[in-house]
């Protein structure tokens, strides 16, 4: 599976943002969700990457599973137009977090993965949610997972930056440091 550059994906997803309305937001995050999992497939993924198969049968392909799932627009029928026309259907695998991540900027929101080693009360999570609103000054929507090689603590990935306040991080900072100071 071809890998894409960052800035290829924000083109791509920025165009179909620019396409969209605020009202049909959902609908395409949905669409990209569902094409996203249909990559798990492997399947789907040989017809999509097989250069036997014609360019309309991968735009069928495509729009069949979106039709069937619930994911199907005409916008969003467009874009998988393009997006097979120039070759790029792999770019459907990933394009979901880009477009996301656009999406709630434009909304003036961000979208926070916080990661704990341990689960996280309710308070707990209040706390980091207003802590992220104060420094970013906007919205903040989390979205947790959980990671027992933490050891302990939390980091926190939002508007590609990483606070890292993980006992893991912290014994490799220390590791590093001391490996410079040997030197």
């Amino acid at each position: 599976m071809k890998k894409y550059s960052p800035s290829l994906m924000r083109a791509y997803a920025g165009a179909l943002l620019e396409s969209v309305s605020s009202e049909e937001i959902p609908g395409v995050l949905n669409g990209l969700k569902i094409l996203g999992d249909a990559f798990k497939n492997e399947a789907f993924t040989d017809i999509l990457y097989s250069p036997n198969i014609s360019e309309a049968d991968k735009t069928a392909v495509i729009k069949q599973i979106l039709q069937e799932k619930g994911g199907h627009s005409p916008v969003f029928d467009s874009f998988i137009d393009v997006i097979v026309d120039k070759g790029r259907e792999g770019l459907l695998d990933s394009l979901y977090r880009t477009f996301e991540s656009m999406a709630y900027n434009r909304q003036n929101i961000s979208k926070a993965l916080v990661v704990s080693a341990i689960p996280l009360k309710d308070l707990e999570l209040s706390q980091i949610k207003q802590k992220l609103k104060t420094l970013l000054n906007k919205e903040t929507e989390l979205e947790v997972e959980y990671d027992k090689s933490l050891i302990g603590g939390i980091k926190v990935f939002v508007d590609d930056q990483e606070l890292d306040l993980s006992i893991e991080g912290q014994l490799q900072r220390l590791s590093k440091q001391m490996i410079s100071e040997e030197r």
